[in-house]
């Protein structure tokens, strides 16, 4: 269940930074700021093999060490609600 919402902030990141964009704002990011302003379709792409990777890597340390993929989870969840929020307040403030 958690996956899933973490690929739902991931996909809310990507909607809102494009918004974003599309309305004359900028990338803060700057390790993002050339795969965001090249394309939309490359920065989901980009956006869709991080998550690959950290789902992979979620599984995997749960297997060496129970439960430490599912901590690191919940820190990356809270870590993205905050992204949303700030864009959210990016596009309405």
């Amino acid at each position: 269940m958690e996956l899933f919402f973490l690929a739902a902030l991931f996909i809310l990141d990507v909607c809102t930074t494009e918004f974003i964009l599309m309305n004359g704002g900028q990338e803060m990011n700057a390790v993002m700021v050339g795969i965001v302003n090249s394309s939309s379709a490359l920065h989901l792409m980009v956006k869709g093999i991080v998550l690959a990777m950290i789902i992979t890597t979620i599984y995997y340390a749960n297997r060496v060490i129970k439960h430490s993929g599912t901590f690191a989870l919940v820190i990356l969840i809270g870590w993205y609600i905050t992204v949303i929020f700030h864009n959210l307040g990016v596009i309405f403030l």
